[in-house]
């Protein structure tokens, strides 16, 4: 029962949000995933809707009318042209071309997590806070216990010492990696 009742909501989903059209611009959350190839679409992010064009995310601040007569409203409510309603839960998206799924993070760099680093870039060592980085003026200690020095080079907690090499990054939870461009 409850697997034909997934296959009815998946159903009414797909009828429902089968097309969009633009109604606004964007400012608050991600970019698209790979699957929205750059299409504007809303989504539930931190239990608000947030509607994004061109890639800039704003909120949703009015309903937007979808092609096939369904309707999303800014308290992530899908009013189905049948008469049914749905929920958009949270990080569930909608693209203009109608296509319901989880968000995805876009897919830049998987080495780079979003926390903090450091990394030797053309031969100076580089703190990268909120992506933005500027150049290492002291030793910083990170989670594990571990010291990055302004040199690159790194003291680890059981005494040992290695050397950060060009383009190597250590995240502030102290794993090492190769930086591997955008």
């Amino acid at each position: 029962m409850k697997k034909m009742m997934l296959v009815m909501i998946a159903a009414c989903i797909g009828y429902g949000a089968s097309a969009q059209t633009n109604h606004g611009d964007g400012s608050a959350c991600a970019a698209p995933s790979d699957t929205a190839k750059q299409e504007n679409y809303v989504m539930m992010y931190k239990g608000k809707m947030m509607k994004i064009v061109s890639g800039t995310p704003s909120p949703l601040t009015e309903p937007v009318k979808l092609n096939n007569g369904a309707k999303v409203n800014v308290d992530g409510s899908v009013n189905l042209p049948d008469g049914k309603t749905i929920k958009i839960k949270e990080n569930e998206m909608v693209t203009m071309s109608g296509k319901m799924s989880m968000y995805k993070a876009p897919a830049k760099d998987k080495s780079v997590s979003q926390e903090n680093y450091v990394m030797m870039y053309k031969g100076k060592m580089m703190k990268i806070v909120s992506g933005t980085p500027s150049p290492l003026t002291e030793p910083v200690k990170l989670n594990n216990g571990a010291k990055v020095n302004v040199d690159g080079s790194v003291n680890l907690p059981d005494g040992k010492t290695i050397k950060i090499k060009e383009n190597e990054m250590v995240t502030m939870s102290g794993k090492m990696s190769m930086y591997k461009g955008k």
